[in-house]
């Protein structure tokens, strides 16, 4: 294939039918599905996927996964609280940094309400998440009543 060719045209008669080919990451499997393109098949070849079987928010921001429904893993959290005062105009949820994370992704916050692109999670705390619209308009807190639950 590929490494066979670039060793022959360089005068190499290595034989790569016995190598083992070892890459990684979820993108790097990812392109390859996406581009319709087949992995090789000499030698023994083998992915170390990362979370392709899960896929999440990064891979979805950096093209690897190409829409929310193929994200396969998400956190179930229940509305607990409404803040419909002007300084917050907000829902909390029971779901924070123990069930999520602290850490920041590219596309802003540290998680997103499945279905619900307007929203957004703004501050965490270890067991709580606050939840708002995107545009600062007001909240639907109708459409998320007290203990109904949410997919981040």
């Amino acid at each position: 294939d590929m490494l066979d060719a670039c060793l022959r045209s360089r005068g190499s008669d290595f034989d790569v039918s016995s190598l083992d080919v070892s890459v990684g990451s979820t993108a790097s499997l990812s392109s390859h599905r996406i581009a319709g393109r087949t992995m090789p098949d000499a030698g023994r070849f083998e992915v170390h996927a990362g979370n392709y079987v899960f896929y999440d928010r990064q891979q979805q921001y950096t093209g690897a996964c190409e829409e929310e429904g193929r994200i396969a893993a998400f956190v179930l959290t229940r509305v607990i609280g409404h803040y419909p005062d002007g300084g917050r105009n907000a829902i909390m949820v029971d779901a924070g940094a123990t069930a999520l994370t602290k850490d920041s992704a590219p596309q802003g916050g540290v998680c997103s309400v499945l279905g619900e692109p307007d929203l957004e999670c703004y501050r965490m705390s270890q067991e709580v998440t606050m939840i708002r619209r995107r545009d600062g308009g007001m909240f639907p807190f109708g459409a998320h009543p007290l203990g109904s639950t949410l997919m981040l």
